[in-house]
């Protein structure tokens, strides 16, 4: 099967599975279908775009390295790139891949999310988004502390005004009461 066939399935594919989706939407109640819907048309639309472009050049056409055009690279300055890095001394073999640094790393991964849901559990979504980012981005980020709070402070206003105000959802307030 060729590459542009391959392509055409997974596409098809997609195609039916947001179709369903819409479908299944049309039947929800007027502000159910607030999300699904809107996100099923636009996921349509593109995908029909997609197999549109895909099937009106050659197959040449369809080999595009996405990394080198969002970051605007061309083959010419990644290869001398290339070049530099095998220029460079090489650290020991096992440095990159020792255990106890993957141990680390997931030991890591698993407490940011092990704590992002005690706070979720404790403060509920808003303040717990809030908190996470700031603390994550205090921690771990390069920002300056203006800027880790204006971050934190957007998202959670976000979140707040797309779920509580324009959709009228009730968030979980956590168990400690009172706090937003």
């Amino acid at each position: 099967m060729s590459r542009r066939a391959q392509e055409n399935v997974v596409a098809g594919a997609l195609l039916v599975a947001f179709g369903a989706i819409l479908a299944i939407s049309l039947t929800y109640g007027p502000q159910t279908r607030m999300v699904p819907v809107p996100v099923a048309v636009f996921s349509i639309l593109l995908i029909v775009a997609q197999l549109i472009v895909q099937n009106r050049g050659s197959e040449d056409d369809l080999h595009v390295d996405v990394l080198d055009v969002l970051t605007r690279r061309n083959a010419h300055t990644e290869a001398a790139r290339m070049n530099a890095a095998a220029a460079r001394p090489r650290r020991s073999p096992g440095a990159a891949t020792d255990v106890s640094v993957i141990g680390r790393r997931e030991a890591l991964a698993l407490g940011l999310v092990l704590a992002l849901l005690a706070l979720f559990m404790l403060f509920g979504p808003i303040l717990a988004i809030f908190l996470f980012i700031f603390g994550y981005s205090a921690m771990f980020g390069r920002l300056r502390w203006y800027a880790t709070l204006s971050l934190a402070i957007g998202v959670s206003g976000s979140l707040y005004l797309l779920f509580v105000v324009l959709l009228h959802t009730q968030l979980f307030p956590g168990y400690v009461p009172g706090l937003l």
